[in-house]
């Protein structure tokens, strides 16, 4: 039975090189994101942020299940963990009640640890610069608006393993994470 790890951080940190890199590897399975369109939907009314979360949850069951299911663990970077900075951040107190519903619920598959992959705010700053996929408005945007929320939340999460980037290749990075996965 394969583990889950849920693998959040600042734009620029590393995921997505991480991810690709333990694909090359064949040793995990490996489920980058999930996009689902939001037309329809308007994510500041509670019905419709809920709607959506029910098929981002359907979603995530999916893909968690076949890591579940599988002789190999798995890294992602959706999950019901993850959902609940977008239900406390964007909808606040009015929907935390039914964030803990779904959370609670046995049917829906979780992560079995969370690592939060992190790096010299300067650090990042510099990557996002250099990396012309990521130099953009969006992310500059993001880092003006959510990133000290985003770094406070997650430090503060129950659990998370911190894995500082700076420094360190990727391979070191993944290999750290195997093993700490591998122990538990």
């Amino acid at each position: 039975m394969g583990k889950i790890a849920l693998v959040v951080g600042p734009h620029g940190v590393g995921k997505s090189t991480l991810f690709k890199f333990a694909r090359s590897t064949g040793d995990v399975i490996v489920f980058e994101g999930i996009e689902l369109p939001t037309d329809g939907y308007n994510l500041s009314k509670k019905a419709d942020f809920l709607a959506y979360e029910a098929l981002y949850v359907e979603n995530i069951n999916k893909n968690n299940r076949l890591i579940k299911d599988a002789d190999r663990d798995g890294l992602v970077v959706r999950s019901i963990e993850e959902s609940s900075y977008y239900f406390h951040f964007y909808c606040g107190e009015n929907v935390m009640g039914e964030y803990k519903e779904i959370f609670d619920n046995e049917k829906n598959i979780k992560s079995d640890c969370i690592f939060f992959l992190d790096a010299d705010f300067d650090i990042l700053q510099a990557r996002c610069k250099n990396d012309s996929v990521r130099d953009m408005e969006e992310t500059k945007s993001w880092y003006q608006n959510e990133y000290t929320r985003y770094i406070e939340y997650w430090k503060s999460y129950p659990g998370v393993i911190t894995i500082d980037t700076d420094d360190r290749t990727i391979a070191s990075i993944y290999d750290e994470i195997k093993h700490i996965m591998q122990t538990m």
